[in-house]
Formats: structure tokens, C-alpha cells, sequence
């Protein structure tokens, strides 16, 4: 079997080992691809998150069921999104797979490795009550942001833009019909404002220091601001001129490990992960335009490396586990 692991600090090996036998409590899967989460492994790579020591990454694969299927609702040679690392064998505990694997059809393989990050936008969604005819602003349109704005777009009516510095993403999303703007020009601020009027739902999926005073600024009266993207260390904010004038709503999108409907919150990861699934298949959700690489697992050292050095033409990133490209 083939892996993709952390070794320490800002060095990716792809090891390759013998298969062990299947224990007999585990569902095997043999995977076909696996999406990369740039943010989030970038961030374990250069260790922001702790500790770097063999650490093994990924969780946004989708493969075929090959062996441990006894007492599990799947059947050898279904096809699952696992939510599991990189590798091209995963064994996953039977209690593990019946919550996370979700069933799909292997010619949406490929783009289904997006439904984890899919679940990150949709949920930081959940999170702001939209109202028809209200202006939503997403910053940032990476993966996620660019699902956002998407989801976003259908909730309202397609009153949504996506401000992102990097001009092919924002051409990404302009041929999907969303409007965009870079925030690196100087009328940026009174553009949205002048689009706008004040942007009633602000997504925030950036991460930048600069994007949470920004979304305060542009907000309207009483306006929401989900904060999806991971905001690490300190910011400074203006608690005073903007947030607490306006009224403004600060909020949380933490992706939560909710796998029980309540009275509070319907939406569980697998039900959000099959919704998703469904809008992907019917095309409500566009993943295809997102995919700028599909490679062989070996060239895994060289992704990362680009991925951290900000390759303006690397987006969705899918290692292929049966040919690469």
C-alpha cells in the first residue's frame, strides 16, 4: 500500500509499505481519489498545528469497498466517500464507516472527494439566517468560499459576491455567474457599498487578518457575519466604529461533529453531505471547474511545496490513486 505522510516540518514523503491483514472489525476501501484540503494540511505541514512526526493527512477520499463488509449496510464493491487520508488502502473501523462513508456513484467519484469541504460551506451557511432579497458577501473563493458563494447564491437568488485577490479564482467564479471584486483596489469598500447598500450576510472563508474588520465595514445594519475559514492566532478588531454601532452579528462556523437530528439543528454531517451529493449530481453545484490538478500520489512532495509557496494556479489539488495525470 501507498501513503502520503508529514515526516516533519515542511518535508512530504510518499512511503510505500506491505498491506496488513484486515482486522476483522474494519471495512477496507481501495481509493480511486483523494481532494486536498490546501488549508488545513499547509497549515500542518508548516507546523501552525502542532507537532509534525509521520503524521499521516487527508480526509476528503473516495474509493470502492473491498473487504470487511459482514454487519455493515455496505456490500463489496460499493463505491463510499470515506472521509479518510491518503492512501490508496484505508481500513476504517465498521462504527467509523457507518457514520462517515457516504454511498455514491463511481462517474462522480472524482467529484465527490469535494463533498467534506462542501460540508464546511454548508454549514457555515446554516449558520446566518438569509431572508429573500438580502446581499451576501463571501470573502475569499478558494474551495470553500467558492462553494459558498454558490450555495449562497442559490439561497439568495443570486445576490452574491465573492471578493478574492487572486484573478484567476475570481474568473472561476465570474463563468459560474458570480459577480466578483478585488479587494486590493482602493474603492473597493465603497464599490460593495454602492453595489450592496450594505451586505446583509457577510461569509467569511478567507482567513485573512484584514477580511474581519473589512466585513464589518461593508456590513448593513444588523447584518450577519459567519466566520467558516480558520482564523489563527490574534486580531485586532474595532469592536466600536462598525460592530457595535451597527449591531452587527459575529458568528462562529466550527464544523461540528453532529451525527443526531434535534429540535436545534436537522442538518447532520451525513444528511449535509447527501444533500450536497444530490445538487452535485443534478449540477445545482459546479466541482469540475474547481479542479485545476489530478496527479499521481508521487508527485505529492512537489504539490505541497507549491501549495505553500502560493501557485496561483493551484485550486482544487485530487490525487488520482489509480493513474495520475
Amino acid at each position: 500500500m501507498k501513503e502520503i505522510l508529514f515526516k516533519k516540518k515542511n518535508v512530504v514523503v510518499v512511503q510505500e509499505k506491505e498491506t496488513p491483514p484486515l482486522d476483522k472489525e474494519h471495512v477496507r476501501v481501495k481509493h480511486l481519489y483523494s481532494l486536498v484540503s490546501a488549508g488545513t494540511e499547509c497549515l500542518i505541514l508548516q507546523g501552525w498545528l502542532g507537532k509534525v512526526n509521520n503524521k499521516q493527512v487527508g480526509y476528503s477520499g473516495v474509493g470502492q469497498v473491498i473487504g470487511g463488509t459482514e454487519g455493515t449496510r455496505f456490500n463489496i464493491g460499493d463505491f463510499v466517500f470515506t472521509r479518510q487520508r491518503h492512501a490508496d488502502i484505508v481500513d476504517v473501523p465498521k462504527d467509523i464507516a457507518e457514520k462517515q462513508f457516504v454511498p455514491v456513484n463511481k462517474e462522480w467519484a472524482k467529484q465527490t472527494t469535494f463533498l467534506e469541504l462542501g460540508k464546511v460551506a454548508m454549514h457555515g451557511l446554516h449558520r446566518v439566517n438569509i431572508v429573500i432579497g438580502d446581499w451576501v458577501v463571501v470573502f475569499g473563493l478558494g474551495i470553500v468560499g467558492n462553494l459558498s458563494a454558490q450555495l449562497a447564491s442559490m439561497a439568495a437568488g443570486g445576490k452574491v459576491i465573492g471578493i478574492e485577490p487572486i484573478s484567476s479564482r475570481r474568473k472561476i467564479a465570474e463563468e459560474m455567474g458570480i459577480k466578483t471584486l478585488d479587494p486590493t483596489r482602493n474603492d473597493f469598500v465603497s464599490k460593495v457599498k454602492e453595489i450592496t447598500g450594505g451586505a446583509d450576510i457577510i461569509l467569511e472563508t478567507s482567513g485573512s487578518p484584514q477580511a474581519l474588520n473589512q466585513a464589518m465595514e461593508i456590513a448593513a445594519p444588523r447584518g450577519q457575519i459567519s466566520v467558516i475559514a480558520g482564523h489563527y492566532g490574534k486580531r485586532e478588531l474595532d469592536m466600536k466604529t462598525d460592530f457595535q454601532n451597527k449591531e452587527l452579528s459575529l458568528i462562529g462556523a466550527r464544523r461540528l461533529e453532529i451525527t443526531e437530528k434535534s429540535m436545534a439543528d436537522r442538518w447532520t454531517i451525513m444528511e449535509c453531505k447527501k444533500e450536497l451529493y444530490r445538487m452535485i449530481e443534478k449540477g445545482d453545484v459546479q466541482v469540475d471547474p474547481l479542479i485545476t490538478h489530478c496527479v499521481n500520489p508521487d508527485k505529492a512532495p512537489e504539490v505541497y511545496k507549491k501549495l505553500i509557496e502560493k501557485d496561483e494556479a493551484m485550486l482544487g489539488v485530487i490525487f488520482n490513486w489509480e493513474r495520475g495525470e
